[in-house]
């Protein structure tokens, strides 16, 4: 049996196929706890339980025009950077969001995410300066797959449920937690009035518009 490569692939096709297989990978994930203490208290809190975070796959990726026959490694390098930027169509739609990934091996693959970091060094190049061996270090955080909520959270406004940011998590994580639909992010935005997406505080609790709404919204 031949050499199985891995690869990293987005939904619309795009795939980037590893010239070495990876020599590991690491996936972790970590549950969010949270104490209130109280003044008066003659204890340590009870810890409240927030929710799991995210998994992470880490790994390093080698990428080697010399043992490829390839020109250069830098349109491998540059697929992966460019994963981190929202993709054109979620731009025309006027809903940025960046492409949902998937890792490959073999008969194996793993988890939907987006690409949370990219590192690229570039070691060996031509005389023309084209890099012919660069070393990746990337992140994939996972986008969650559970089915949207049935049933309005309590306390919440009619039609409408609640979630919990934890850490990790992202508007576009919960929105496809939630919808099915990344892109919808603006829509749990602008329900909640946040101005700028990356500095959502953790533990905030978030109100979650039904999916119509959240697609007007956004």
């Amino acid at each position: 049996m031949g050499l199985v490569k891995a690869s990293i692939a987005s939904k619309a096709g795009e795939e980037v196929l590893c010239a070495f297989n990876p020599a590991e990978y690491t996936v972790a994930t970590s549950a969010e706890w949270r104490e209130t203490p109280r003044s008066g208290a003659t204890t340590a809190p009870t810890p409240e339980f927030v929710g799991t975070r995210p998994r992470t796959m880490r790994m390093t990726l080698l990428f080697d025009a010399w043992a490829t026959d390839s020109e250069d490694v830098a349109s491998d390098v540059d697929q992966l950077l460019g994963w981190t930027n929202p993709t054109s169509r979620s731009l025309s739609q006027g809903r940025p969001a960046p492409p949902i990934l998937s890792f490959r091996w073999g008969q194996n693959t793993y988890f939907d995410a987006y690409l949370g970091s990219v590192d690229a060094r570039y070691t060996m190049f031509k005389s023309d300066g084209a890099p012919v061996r660069a070393t990746v270090d990337v992140t994939l955080v996972e986008v969650p797959s559970d089915p949207p909520n049935q049933n309005p959270t309590s306390g919440g406004l009619a039609g409408h449920q609640t979630a919990v940011l934890t850490a990790g998590e992202t508007l576009h994580s919960i929105a496809h937690r939630e919808y099915g639909s990344a892109a919808l992010w603006r829509g749990l935005a602008a329900a909640n009035r946040i101005d700028d997406p990356l500095r959502v505080e953790t533990g905030r609790h978030l109100l979650v518009p039904p999916r119509q709404e959240a697609a007007r919204l956004s």
